[in-house]
């Protein structure tokens, strides 16, 4: 299995203990490993982490926030994977955002990805209205193929489209794992 960036752990655990505070529930840090808790004591944004952490973190939003329900553990995987991508884009690439088109983008994404976890595939396909997102050998990270559409979407509307349509194939609660998934997004002409 691989690893990803620590910036990708640290965020997705700030979202899950942001989350869980702003709807009153306990602070859900006592249900994770002790590995992973020791991890987050002194995470660094830019050091390798085992894809397990995530994948921990990720099953802990499913269950924790999205109550084991498919639909609500989808929308907060994907609120958090929205939540990933406004920490993760700072001043410059926010405007770099404005200027960049959804083709550019499908070209950069795989890079931005390899950059920052060591397994796993992406390929996207581009046309004037829609973009197409597979996944895939992304063994053990689970949840990540409802992660994307948040993380993804963020981005599109940065560019100034409006999403008007997002589908996900090839996930759920029984297969968490996104080997396979497909995410198409489609926005206004």
């Amino acid at each position: 299995m691989g690893e990803v960036r620590g910036y990708m752990i640290s965020t997705t655990a700030d979202f899950l203990r942001k989350t869980a505070a702003a709807r009153g529930l306990a602070d859900p840090s006592d249900q994770l490993s002790p590995p992973l808790r020791s991890a987050l004591g002194n995470v660094l944004a830019v050091g390798w982490y085992p894809v397990a952490h995530i994948a921990e973190l990720n099953r802990l939003i499913a269950s924790y926030l999205g109550g084991n329900d498919e639909g609500r553990a989808r929308t907060e995987l994907t609120s958090c994977g929205r939540f990933m991508a406004n920490e993760a884009t700072n001043t410059f690439m926010r405007l770099l955002m404005k200027v960049l088109t959804p083709g550019l983008f499908a070209k950069k994404l795989p890079d931005l990805w390899r950059r920052d976890c060591t397994h796993g595939k992406l390929e996207l396909q581009v046309d004037d209205r829609s973009l197409t997102l597979n996944l895939s050998d992304m063994d053990g990270h689970d949840h990540i193929g409802a992660v994307m559409p948040g993380y993804v979407g963020f981005a599109l509307e940065r560019m100034g489209r409006v999403v008007q349509d997002v589908t996900l194939e090839g996930w759920s609660l029984a297969k968490p794992d996104a080997s396979g998934a497909k995410i198409k997004f489609t926005w206004k002409a």
